[in-house]
C-alpha cells in the first residue's frame, strides 16, 4: 500500500500526502482551507442564502399599502421646555 507522496511547503522534503506532519522538519501538513468539507459548506449556503432572498413584500401587498388614504397630522403638546424641568426638578428638592 503505497501513500501518494509530496513535498512539504516548508522544506521541500518528500513526504507522504497522508502524514500529518513533515518527518525532517515538522511542519503541519494540512489541506487549504478552500478544500475542507466546513468552508465549502458555508460557501453554499451563502450562495443559496443570497440567491433566495429579496423583497419579501408581495405586490399586492405593496398596492394595499398605497391605497390607503393619507391621515391628517395630529396636533401634540410640545414637550417640557428646559426652563420648566428645572423649576420641577427645583420644587422636588425643596420638598426634602
Amino acid at each position: 500500500m503505497a501513500d501518494k507522496m509530496k513535498n512539504c511547503s516548508t522544506c521541500n522534503a518528500e513526504i507522504a500526502s497522508s502524514a500529518k506532519t513533515c518527518p525532517n522538519c515538522g511542519a503541519k501538513n494540512k489541506k487549504p482551507i478552500y478544500k475542507r468539507w466546513w468552508f465549502i459548506l458555508i460557501v453554499v449556503l451563502s450562495a443559496f442564502g443570497s440567491l433566495g432572498g429579496g423583497d419579501t413584500e408581495t405586490p399586492e401587498a405593496q398596492d394595499v399599502a398605497t391605497e390607503q388614504p393619507a391621515e391628517e397630522p395630529v396636533n401634540v403638546e410640545p414637550a417640557m421646555t428646559m426652563g420648566q424641568h428645572m423649576e420641577l426638578a427645583l420644587l422636588d428638592i425643596r420638598q426634602f
